[in-house]
């Protein structure tokens, strides 16, 4: 199955110099040419052509990323670009309510034998153990080859070149049995990353990941209140801002939801509030980033 998406973009041309790096048109078009850091799987990556940001927005040159990215794009009659998967990119199947995985001709490469298995991302693939197996994550590649063994209790795709994994234990607390569970990252050759634990966490997105700085997770205290103080981690696993929150979710676009007193709002990537914590929950906030046109 070829899977393809297309976007039709509106192209700029401009044949002013920059001079300034800022052109200002009486439109309220706003251009400035940008050096940003850009990282693909931990490495920082130099673009040969410029990035701009036009109205608050930013703007990379999309052949080039792409390709970075082992994408390849193509541009039909103009105005249509087309992004296709690499060329030999496979992707899960379900068959009897087990999983393996197609080539882009349909064609099975991996039998279905997994109780779980997601896309594969930096080149590899979360699987779970199938039938009789004692139900634990890990990692495989292409070639169906165990690159990390099925030792966890769950685990997300790889991003920025890490995974979120986490593990459980239950202990005996009283006579009641109490689940405790802790995040953290590794990197491909399966190798704990940062020396650091989380009560809960998200995976990384736009080189941030939101983590569980302080607070209880799960189980919840006997009050059952969180007292949750969430942060971002970067990709080196220090934190990149000193602010904390109630709630906190992944990057998208530049902008994040996070909570705060109580109350939701959305930060910029500077964690400068574009929209203040005064909504009582996540729908409302969102309406109102649609009602800005901050896409997220």
């Amino acid at each position: 199955m070829k899977k393809s998406f297309f976007a039709v973009l509106l192209i700029l041309f401009i044949s002013l110099c920059i001079n300034a790096g800022i052109i200002s048109f009486a439109q309220g078009i706003n251009i400035s040419q940008v050096s940003y850091q850009i990282f693909i799987d931990n490495k920082e990556i130099q673009l040969d052509s410029p990035i701009y940001i036009i109205n608050d927005r930013t703007y990379v040159p999309l052949r080039e990323l792409f390709e970075l990215l082992d994408r390849k794009v193509e541009w039909r009659d103009g105005m249509i670009c087309v992004i296709d998967e690499e060329e030999n990119g496979l992707y899960p199947f379900e068959k009897d309510g087990l999983y393996g995985y197609k080539n882009k001709k349909d064609e099975v490469v991996i039998k279905p034998k997994y109780s779980y298995a997601s896309s594969f991302h930096d080149g590899l693939a979360a699987i779970k153990g199938g039938k009789g197996s004692d139900g634990k994550y890990g990692f495989i590649n292409e070639k169906e080859d165990k690159v990390i063994p099925c030792m966890y209790d769950q685990a997300s795709n790889f991003s920025h070149g890490y995974a979120l994994v986490a593990v459980s234990d239950i202990s005996d607390n009283g006579g009641s049995m109490t689940e405790h569970t802790i995040f953290y990252f590794i990197n491909k050759n399966g190798e704990k990353q940062f020396d650091k634990e989380f009560l809960l966490a998200y995976s990384f997105s736009e080189g941030r990941a939101a983590v569980l700085k302080e607070g209880y997770g799960a189980p919840l205290p006997p009050d059952g209140r969180t007292y949750n103080k969430w942060s971002y981690i970067g990709t080196d696993g220090n934190y990149v801002t000193e602010m904390t929150f109630d709630e906190a979710l992944s990057f998208k676009n530049g902008y994040a939801y996070v909570k705060k007193d109580q109350k939701w709002g959305m930060i910029d990537w500077n964690f400068d509030f574009v929209i203040d914590c005064i909504y009582d929950n996540l729908e409302d906030v969102q309406e109102a980033a649609g009602q800005k046109n901050l896409l997220i």
